[in-house]
């Protein structure tokens, strides 16, 4: 073992395209990986998560949301909200004190972590 580096799984680095609050997101999957722990999304709900990593750090707007995972439906913003809520259960975040995914008020959410 190389002193200082962590050993991942072969599972987990083949998966591990972007790393989110220390989770492993393995989009082809639509699942969340940390340890032993597998979290199944739906697709949905993955793919609000990767217009997020996608503009890591950046303000991305419910409308550009809603052009990136319903490109061709006109949708409420219950869709996104909900996938939101989501998306803050499985990393343990907190909507008023945000550590992964923080909303802007009147502009939309960004993803801190």
């Amino acid at each position: 073992m190389i002193s200082g580096l962590k050993m991942q799984s072969v599972s987990e680095q083949q998966m591990s395209f972007y790393r989110v609050a220390g989770w492993a997101v393995d989009a082809s999957g639509d699942r969340l990986i940390k340890g032993d722990q597998t979290v199944k999304l739906e697709p949905k709900i993955m793919e609000v998560l990767l217009c997020l990593i996608e503009r890591r750090g950046q303000i991305v707007s419910k409308d550009e949301l809603m052009q990136c995972v319903w490109p061709e439906v006109t949708i409420t913003d219950h869709p996104i909200n909900r996938s939101i809520y989501r998306l803050r259960k499985v990393f343990g975040d907190n909507s008023r004190a945000p550590h992964v995914i923080e909303t802007i008020s009147k502009k939309g959410y960004r993803l801190l972590d």
